[in-house]
């Protein structure tokens, strides 16, 4: 029988960062007191490379007060786990060590089999059940982390354990703790024209704040070469309910050259893709001023798990100049950049007050159906206004990739091509392709008639046609709309370019409302064309159709197009030809 007998020493020191082994803490020496094959878990915290002055706490540390859950397992034999200890509570104190988190809670033991153990052990803001998550946990980062490691930031950070096979020994067990998520530091510095930074705010732009974190008792996190790839697949964007959100963080003003003794202001994000051109981080000077850095249009900034990306920004009265560092949490090498005070917005509107006739511009912005527009905006207009509303309920999967996009529905100033075409040469029916996984998540289905689903249709048609040998059973208007988006590049802020279904065709001829057959649509939008230099008229005259992307139900031969001389809706077959012009949500 097992002899149950108290701990007299039960000191859980945790690690953050793999690499360089140190010495057990003074006078905390527990293989010299008797041991009653209780599990002894500890280490001492260090880093692999300090790069700056800062404190251990709550990079290299374990904040004073925040709980870690444990979970150990008997490592048994063949491969036959078992359970011994369940969410198990241990206390931080700020200096490397743990208590439990109740005092009353049992005292961990060896298993009375002799086998070793598995331990693994979480720090999380997201809701850990009794047993080991088996679903994804939701964790989130706070919207406000200008506290320099406050309550904010040290709820933000994501960190994880898990050593296997630990044999039964009085020795400590040294677990190593991983950063999970990303850090961005900032540091400003007073460049030209001397701007007081004094009460400078920064944020960061662009980015959504949660993660669905599942850990994987199989993932072997510590490996030299694989641990990193193991670790980052234990969590991806929370797909819904996660917009993008700014995060404020701290102000740290250089009074000097930057040098590695900077001070920098800290925010933890979860890792994801920003987009090239997007703004990132925003400085909004105590005068109003708003400077931004952008991603360099040549590749899109990865924010990787456990990497840490360090931004030395000089705030000149014209603009920001930014040298940057991306590293793992502790060292790394420096890159250079650039980060430029970008022009007005273009219009004025705000987009939850749009109007159907309103003017849409290259950057996202609009302004008003009845205004005079500028030179400047004349030539920057891609599209006019004409459909309210939320439409991501037909479209789930454009509320999966662009959920900010709730606001309506654009038409693009000129057709795609300046002459007809056919929906295919052959006459395939391509809702019977059965590529699962080019049809998107929700299996979209291309006959479907009263939805706006456009742009689902689009991605499941683009995929279609990649996989294509032939011309002929190409769905040509897709191909017409990608040329188009590459010479009239949509913002970053919209959907970005796509071919309409027949809904939201006819509702571009009939005008949104009504409910019978009617030109209405159509003429409103030609008059606010007609006030664009470059804009070109719906088509209007004789047997006019527009192809949507919706495939008749029928044998395969047909899609449905609307005729916008007269309203009609109807279905033709597919080497009929018919003009192009695609839709953008905003």
């Amino acid at each position: 029988m097992k002899s149950i007998k108290t701990i007299r020493s039960l000191v859980l020191l945790a690690m953050l960062a793999a690499g360089v082994t140190a010495c057990s803490k003074e006078n905390n020496d527990t293989t010299t007191t008797p041991w009653n094959g209780e599990i002894r878990l500890g280490s001492e915290m260090t880093s692999q490379v300090k790069t700056r002055a800062a404190a251990d706490v709550p990079d290299r540390q374990i904040a004073d007060g925040k709980i870690v859950t444990f979970f150990i397992d008997d490592a048994g034999t063949n491969g036959t786990a078992k359970m011994l200890y369940e969410n198990y509570l241990v206390k931080a104190d700020g200096n490397g060590g743990f208590s439990k988190s109740d005092p009353a809670d049992e005292e961990l033991y060896y298993p009375a089999t002799g086998n070793g153990v598995d331990i693994y052990a979480l720090l999380t803001d997201g809701f850990v059940g009794k047993a080991f998550p088996n679903s994804a946990i939701t964790h989130s980062v706070a919207t406000d982390q200008s506290e320099q490691y406050g309550a904010h930031y040290l709820a933000s950070d994501l960190l994880y354990a898990a050593k296997k096979g630990v044999a039964r020994s009085k020795q400590p067990v040294r677990m190593n703790f991983y950063h999970l998520l990303a850090k961005v530091e900032v540091a400003l510095k007073a460049g030209v024209g001397a701007p007081d930074l004094k009460g400078a705010v920064v944020t960061i732009e662009n980015t959504r704040l949660k993660a669905d974190f599942l850990p994987l008792k199989a993932a072997n996190i510590n490996d030299p070469t694989g641990g990193q790839a193991d670790r980052a697949a234990m969590l991806t964007l929370t797909a819904d309910n996660n917009p993008m959100t700014p995060v404020k963080i701290g102000t740290s003003i250089e009074t000097a050259a930057f040098s590695p003794a900077t001070a920098y202001a800290s925010a933890v994000l979860v890792p994801q893709t920003v987009a090239k051109n997007s703004r990132f981080i925003k400085v909004t000077l105590a005068s109003g001023g708003e400077l931004y850095y952008t991603i360099p249009e040549a590749n899109d900034l990865v924010l990787k798990s456990g990497n840490n990306y360090q931004f030395q920004i000089t705030v000149n009265l014209k603009g920001l100049t930014v040298q940057s560092t991306i590293a793992d949490w502790a060292t790394g090498t420096p890159s250079g950049g650039t980060a430029e005070m970008p022009p007005p917005p273009l219009g004025s509107k705000d987009p939850a007050k749009a109007a159907v006739g309103d003017f849409y511009f290259s950057d996202g912005t609009l302004e008003d159906k009845d205004a005079r527009l500028t030179p400047a905006q004349q030539a920057a207009c891609i599209g006019i206004v004409y459909w309210l509303g939320d439409m991501t309920a037909d479209d789930p999967l454009l509320k999966t990739k662009h959920p900010g996009c709730t606001h309506g529905l654009v038409v693009a100033v000129q057709d795609a091509t300046a002459n007809e075409m056919e929906w295919s040469v052959a006459t395939e029916t391509v809702n019977n392709w059965t590529n699962a996984p080019e049809r998107g998540a929700d299996k979209v289905d291309i006959t479907v008639a009263d939805k706006r689903q456009g742009y689902a249709n689009t991605l499941a048609l683009t995929a279609y046609n990649a996989q294509q040998k032939t011309d002929n059973l190409k769905v040509l208007p897709i191909a017409a709309i990608a040329r188009y988006a590459t010479t009239h590049p949509a913002p970053q802020s919209s959907s970005g370019w796509y071919s309409p279904s027949v809904l939201e065709l006819k509702e571009m001829c009939w005008g949104q409302g009504n409910t019978t057959q009617s030109t209405s649509g159509r003429d409103l939008l030609n008059t606010q064309f007609g006030k664009l230099s470059g804009a070109k008229l719906l088509q209007s005259s004789g047997y006019d159709f527009y192809w949507s992307s919706s495939e008749s139900t029928g044998n395969g031969t047909d899609a449905w197009a609307v005729g916008f001389n007269n309203g009609e809706v109807a279905y033709g077959t597919k080497n009929f030809i018919g003009y192009v012009r695609g839709i953008l949500a905003f």
